[in-house]
């Protein structure tokens, strides 16, 4: 890490320390963007260098952005089978999940600085937690952003779906009926922002960026986790309760 790059991660995090530190010893609605930008010993200029907002700061980084090409590219994306002879359903799962979490990972690497002081990093973690615990409407519109972008990713993907019907999800009984295409698309995002989500909480935990390695590990334990809930559909035996 050169010597820009450092110091550019040292003032993001001593904001982010600040801030949230002011937002427990007070409370989110009374401490100001200058109380925040005198403690921290910066100019409003560059709080918005790195912020965009009070809430912005309080909650954390928002989700990846994703633009229209991006968009374009989930709705056009019709990979091959690898060699080995593997089905193009499970190519475009796979290509999505690199796609969509490589751009996860970058955006780990530029906006969160786990890696700078993990032990600082993860304390600034909890106190957002208890920040939009106390704070609802925080949480709320926090969760807004993730969900705007769920559903715009949805879309895309049920474009591909009616553009690639092999890459739709086939029902695990032949005889069932298969879930709309929209539905689909539901499941597919929500299986890849499940394992973006977990990644995330993981990365955190440990005082660490997210890696499209870490995304690829957590993918492969949530797979275990759903195969066994597949495998245990059936009715259960007399004398087992179901909670």
């Amino acid at each position: 890490m050169g010597l820009r790059e450092r110091k550019r991660q040292e003032t993001r995090l001593c904001i982010e320390d600040t801030a949230t530190r002011l937002f427990l010893e007070h409370s989110f609605d009374q401490v100001t963007l200058d109380e925040i930008c005198a403690d921290a010993g910066v100019s409003r200029r560059t709080f918005f260098n790195y912020f965009s907002s009070k809430d912005h700061v309080a909650t954390g980084s928002l989700p990846p952005p994703l633009d229209e090409p991006a968009f374009e590219y989930v709705a056009k994306l019709n990979p091959q089978p690898d060699a080995a002879g593997g089905a193009q359903r499970d190519a475009f799962f796979a290509e999505l999940l690199n796609f969509i979490g490589s751009l996860r990972a970058k955006h780990s690497a530029t906006e969160e600085i786990c890696a700078l002081n993990p032990e600082l990093s993860k304390a600034v973690a909890q106190r957002r937690g208890k920040i939009m615990l106390h704070n609802p409407t925080l949480a709320a519109a926090k969760l807004g952003t993730y969900e705007q972008l769920r559903s715009r990713l949805r879309d895309a993907v049920a474009s591909n779906l009616k553009a690639y019907p092999n890459h739709r999800i086939t029902p695990a009984d032949p005889g069932a009926e298969p879930l709309s295409l929209d539905d689909q698309a539901l499941c597919i995002v929500s299986a890849i922002t499940s394992a973006l989500w977990t990644s995330s909480i993981l990365a955190t935990q440990e005082g660490r960026p997210v890696t499209l390695d870490r995304i690829h590990a957590t993918t492969a334990a949530l797979t275990q986790v759903y195969r066994g809930c597949a495998s245990s559909s059936t009715p259960p035996r007399k004398g087992h309760h179901t909670p």
